[in-house]
């Protein structure tokens, strides 16, 4: 295994050049550097062929030799400035090997396995600072696949680490970086919120991802804030919390006000799924917002140009009337009538849509006679 550990060590991406802030490459190095991972790549298949390990405990002594492979899985896990295609497919075929020899299913088994995921993140550690990830681009990369493919419960002993790390990533002022690290904050959030709240880590993330709620992944971006709010209810007594509707108000507000501008397309079906979040978690408490949501609908339908935002503006409809249906005055369902006749007008209605449309028509004749 010593000889495994060599090889791989040998082909890890070495600190680039950064020029104004970002990862400088060689026009040919992907090319010559692709060509010398594959040449090791072909050698390690060899060598994990012939190695002994074949059980957990087998493993687990070998398990510090085999950290360097596994961060050269992950350095080559997607196509890069230092890995084409091809590189990407011959260490997907490595490990797959290495799965087979383990006589696991997938990745994510290996990081289930005790200490395997905390070791391989300590070995990146010393290249993933603030000041360093543009000098190791591919160290990054490696995180990203480390976090995506770890589970409960091995995530929560690096969760001390990895949130850090992500939060620096979603800081950058590069998008590719700020995507990742949203993409790592949302799949720990995901995983296991009450350990993130028993850590004091919930009201970072939040702050972290609220001073940029204008991130091209908005939707995503949203969903994560939407968890952090959510957590408070895990523990409601504890006196260090946010205000919890006041922090769902602002992020109401805030949707509606980017709402009032005519956007693109893919923008305005983002603010309607994030008004479909929001709704679901405020419920009833949206009321207070009806008057600027049923102006914004009107708008949307009346100028929309795609059938999506036709479908999300009966979703948001359907949401108005399911939660604040006791709040709608007579002006609200006059307005959320005509509303819904424009819609079935379209055309480009599905027949699922059109279905849902005429029940609220009938559900909003009934809150009329209630009401």
């Amino acid at each position: 295994m010593d000889e495994v550990a060599e090889i791989a060590r040998k082909v890890l991406l070495p600190p680039v050049k950064v020029i104004n802030d970002r990862s400088y490459f060689e026009k040919r190095f992907q090319r010559e550097w692709s060509t010398k991972v594959d040449d090791a790549v072909c050698d390690l298949k060899k060598l994990i062929l012939n190695c002994t390990f074949i059980t957990e405990e087998e493993w687990t002594k070998n398990s510090q030799d085999v950290l360097s492979l596994l961060i050269l899985c992950g350095e080559h896990s997607i196509c890069s400035e230092w890995s084409t295609q091809k590189s990407v497919d011959n260490v997907k075929d490595l490990l797959n090997l290495l799965l087979s020899k383990l006589h696991l299913q997938n990745i994510q088994d290996i990081f289930a396995m005790e200490g395997v995921a905390y070791s391989t993140l300590q070995q990146l550690k010393p290249k993933l600072g603030k000041n360093q990830i543009k000098e190791y681009p591919a160290a990054v990369s490696c995180f990203v696949w480390i976090i995506s493919n770890t589970m409960l419960p091995s995530i929560d002993e690096s969760v001390d680490f990895a949130v850090p790390v992500s939060l620096v990533l979603f800081d950058d002022w590069e998008p590719d970086y700020q995507k990742k690290g949203l993409e790592c904050l949302h799949h720990i959030l995901n995983l296991n919120p009450k350990s993130l709240l028993q850590r004091g880590w919930f009201a970072v993330i939040f702050s972290a991802l609220k001073k940029n709620v204008e991130f091209n992944d908005k939707f995503n971006l949203y969903k994560c804030l939407d968890i952090c709010l959510k957590a408070q209810n895990l523990d409601p007594d504890d006196p260090s919390q946010w205000n919890q509707d006041d922090q769902y108000d602002s992020l109401a507000s805030d949707v509606l006000k980017s709402m009032i501008i005519q956007d693109s397309p893919s923008a305005t079906s983002c603010n309607l799924k994030i008004l479909i979040l929001i709704f679901h978690s405020m419920k009833i408490k949206m009321a207070k917002f009806l008057p600027s949501i049923i102006s914004v609908l009107d708008n949307y339908v009346t100028v929309g140009v795609s059938p999506e935002i036709h479908v999300l503006s009966a979703e948001v409809m359907e949401q108005i009337v399911e939660y604040c249906w006791v709040c709608l005055e007579p002006q609200f369902t006059r307005q959320l009538s005509w509303i819904l006749f424009k819609l079935v007008k379209e055309n480009v209605i599905d027949e699922v849509t059109k279905l849902k449309i005429v029940e609220l028509q009938e559900l909003l004749k009934q809150l009329k006679i209630v009401l």
